[in-house]
């Protein structure tokens, strides 16, 4: 497996280790690579980060050590182990503040980094382990009353999810990093990390399938969207398709949290937002990519591999009676 060329901005682009940091106490950030970049055709702009507590030294973090180590440890041929890594991690992260700058900071640089590896590289699931595991800690966990309660929850990664919410849109000149960082979510969200949701998965679907009268763009940027956009969806399903399928059959759940309502589905015979007729209706699509003359040999051979995913699951998880 060819070794991984892995940039990050605030160390690679930065000179003066003393601002070698992506938080400033305004909360402004410095310009990065791959999704940060929004072309025209993006679906959403990056929002202005959340004010956060500035760097203290207590902990000693900089992104140059945190590149350093991830860096590293995300080749293939690395020494480093998971435990290697989370104990010279988290000793840099401070306690009781999950709002911190060096909080904030690891979770852009996490994305940035995700955004590199090739969603078919093995290091993608074990730099999603690893963060499974970072997680675990009470340093990356914010405490949430239950109203009316005096209990309290815990919800890991506020703002590593604030993150991937943002890196949104296609970039002309990193067109892979939209595919890797869907890639990447599906895995996180297939291990738990976030506890058992379908993620961002069906909106990603609507989105690529679920717009029938909107009138399809020309051009080789239009195309280049498409086809990333097709091979952005099938990574939910080839990594995460077992949960995507438990929200479709369970029903339990009546205002449909997790479930986006169904788009433009054109002249197709409507159905509900959690229904088999839509898992079958986001499959034909699928399908149907091997037709569209302007699909990728990739995009069409993932999107068969995500077809034949989703008609096995169903054949395997519907019980009668």
């Amino acid at each position: 497996m060819a070794a991984l060329d892995l940039r990050v901005d605030s160390v690679d682009n930065c000179d003066d280790e003393v601002d070698n940091r992506t938080a400033v106490e305004d909360g402004t950030k410095i310009q990065k690579r791959g999704s940060w970049l929004k072309p025209p055709w993006g679906k959403k702009e990056k929002t202005s980060s959340v004010p956060r507590q500035s760097y203290k030294g207590a902990t000693g973090y900089t992104d140059a050590k945190i590149a350093t180590i991830l860096r590293d440890f995300l080749q293939p041929d690395t020494k480093l182990s998971h435990l290697d890594v989370i104990a010279t991690i988290l000793p840099l992260i401070p306690a009781n503040a999950t709002a911190s700058a060096e909080i904030s900071s690891f979770s852009e640089m996490c994305v940035e980094l995700a955004e590199q590896i090739p969603y078919h590289h093995p290091s993608q699931l074990k730099f999603a382990q690893l963060l499974s595991r970072l997680g675990k800690s009470p340093k990356f966990q914010s405490k949430y009353p239950i109203e009316g309660s005096s209990e309290i929850l815990y919800d890991k990664y506020q703002r590593l999810r604030e993150e991937l919410a943002d890196a949104t849109g296609l970039d002309e000149d990193f067109p892979y990093d939209w595919v890797n960082i869907n890639s990447f979510q599906a895995k996180l969200y297939s291990m738990g990390t976030f506890g058992a949701t379908p993620g961002r998965s069906f909106v990603q679907l609507r989105y690529v399938f679920e717009r029938e009268s909107q009138k399809p763009e020309e051009g080789r940027l239009a195309t280049l969207e498409r086809n990333n956009e097709i091979m952005a969806a099938t990574q939910w399903i080839i990594w995460h398709g077992q949960t995507m399928f438990s929200f479709i059959i369970y029903d339990d759940d009546i205002k449909d949290t997790h479930i986006c309502p169904v788009g433009d589905i054109g002249d197709a015979t409507p159905f509900q937002p959690r229904s088999l007729e839509r898992w079958r209706y986001w499959a034909r699509k699928f399908e149907k990519v091997e037709t569209w003359t302007e699909a990728t040999d990739e995009c069409k051979g993932l999107s068969a591999r995500a077809a034949r995913l989703m008609h096995v699951l169903e054949e395997n998880m519907v019980f009668s009676g």
